[in-house]
């Protein structure tokens, strides 16, 4: 039969030629060998080519790749990258790869929120549940775009509330490199003037301010 959009369906839904069912990602070696086990596997079939094409150009041979690809199935992503996909902004890796940051953005603030929550009522179990969530997500954003700098914030928050205090002084002093790089390069002045990537403009200096404050309550 024909779906709404007018491809012709199977009895048991869209067919892939030489479907992957048993190939970890963990095993792919090469770009090449990425992009086959994208169109082979699913859901990651329905995503754009151009898409996963971004993705692997930005993250290559990254072991985090695999976490993202993951994560993407198990927390029911992969509607929204398509969705991306679908966009008629310039196809640019940065673009691409900055748009599905927010998604994980997103669950990560989330699961943050949670966090803070289940440690006020001290359920453990739900801390345990939502603090990977958190920390999954929120690398998975820096992996893709390491300009969204309230990220480290929130993982340097993560981590003191969870005692980590050098892993939370680490993320911080983090977060302030990166405001130095990104000062150096002009990247504030071109993103006051942005529509394409309205998620990583803001009150900066407010960020660096929070930032510098926890390094040096870290520090004592």
């Amino acid at each position: 039969f024909r779906s709404k959009g007018g491809k012709h369906m199977g009895l048991f839904g869209d067919k892939i030629k030489g479907e992957n069912r048993s190939k970890p990602w963990s095993q792919n070696q090469t770009a090449d060998e990425q992009r086959d086990w994208f169109k082979r596997t699913r859901p990651w079939h329905k995503v754009q080519t151009h898409v996963t094409d971004a993705l692997i150009d930005r993250l290559g041979s990254d072991p985090m790749f695999e976490l993202l690809v993951i994560r993407s199935v198990e927390w029911k992503l992969i509607p929204q990258i398509v969705e991306v996909g679908n966009s008629d902004i310039l196809r640019s890796t940065d673009i691409i790869c900055g748009k599905i940051s927010v998604i994980f953005s997103g669950i990560g603030g989330k699961a943050a929120h949670d966090c803070s929550k289940a440690i006020a009522s001290q359920n453990r179990r739900k801390l345990r549940k939502h603090y990977k969530v958190a920390l999954d997500a929120l690398e998975i954003t820096l992996l893709l775009e390491p300009r969204q700098i309230h990220v480290y914030g929130q993982l340097a928050a993560l981590k003191h509330q969870m005692l980590s205090n050098e892993d939370a002084l680490d993320w911080a002093r983090k977060g302030l490199e990166q405001l130095e790089t990104l000062k150096d390069e002009g990247f504030f002045e071109v993103m006051a003037q942005s529509e394409v990537l309205p998620s990583l403009t803001g009150d900066f200096a407010e960020l660096e301010s929070q930032l510098q404050e926890l390094v040096i309550k870290l520090e004592k």
